[in-house]
């Protein structure tokens, strides 16, 4: 996934600019503190990336947008204007129960400071994170350029991938948020990282730092002889057995963060 590809396609189609550049970073920033175990820094961000996602809604409903955002006072404009039927019903009804979903979910939590007794988890940072992934993939269908339309379908696969919250991807190249973990483990963990079919394993040689490709593909048929993953040379993907395996190695890495 790329972030840029994704603003061209949504600001090509007329978004509002501010409203689609800010959503986008706070996105970024989530992504980051989620993949970092920084779950209160992760949800703060949720939040302001539905406060703006919530802007581009009432833009394209033909309300004002907040220049001080509170999703409150966004969602009651959006129910306001939501008889708007020239918008599609998804981004008019649909996307904003999500953006209540998503901003109550941090809102209960520690990420506001109002529930202390009730700390931010992984499990709350991981739905809410989920939700916005949701959100942003849906504009993407919505408003994503048909003269594009296999790149836009791309970006959409991308976001719904699977995703582990200790790898980030900087514009379509993914580091994992540990330097502890042997080749083999990295080439699972990236596996299980979203892939619907098999990954090329060109990108794990661009993906994992310490390797090189001889030692990369050396992995694999370990790896594959112990049947974690399937690989015929070219391409690779996780099996059954390789997806537990890389979540025993995820948990580690959680504590690990925790114990930090």
């Amino acid at each position: 996934m790329t972030i840029s590809a994704i603003e061209t396609q949504l600001l090509d189609a007329g978004l509002h600019e501010q409203s689609v550049k800010r959503m986008l970073e706070h996105y970024k920033q989530m992504q980051l503190y989620y993949g970092s175990g920084k779950f209160e820094e992760s949800g703060l961000h949720i939040g302001k990336f539905c406060e703006n996602v919530g802007n581009i809604v009432i833009k394209e409903l033909g309300g004002q947008v907040h220049p001080s955002p509170e999703l409150r006072n966004i969602l009651s404009d959006i129910e306001r204007l939501n008889n708007n039927t020239s918008v599609d019903k998804m981004v008019r009804i649909t996307i904003p129960r999500f953006l209540r979903a998503a901003y109550d979910l941090r809102s209960q939590r520690d990420a506001v400071h109002t529930n202390l007794e009730t700390p931010v988890s992984h499990a709350d940072a991981h739905a809410g994170v989920h939700l916005c992934r949701w959100i942003l993939a849906e504009l993407v269908r919505v408003y994503g350029s048909a003269k594009q339309i296999d790149e836009a379908a791309k970006l959409i696969e991308s976001l719904t991938m699977q995703v582990s919250p200790y790898v980030d991807d900087y514009e379509g190249r993914r580091l994992i948020m540990s330097n502890k973990l042997s080749v083999a483990q990295e080439i699972l963990v990236h596996l299980y990282n979203g892939t619907t079919g098999g990954l090329d394993i060109t990108l794990l040689d661009q993906w994992i730092p310490k390797a090189d490709m001889n030692h990369i593909k050396t992995c694999l048929r370990q790896l594959k002889d112990r049947r974690l993953v399937h690989y015929d040379g070219k391409s690779a993907k996780i099996t059954p057995l390789g997806f537990k395996e890389a979540e025993k190695i995820l948990k580690q890495m959680n504590t690990e963060l925790n114990d930090s």
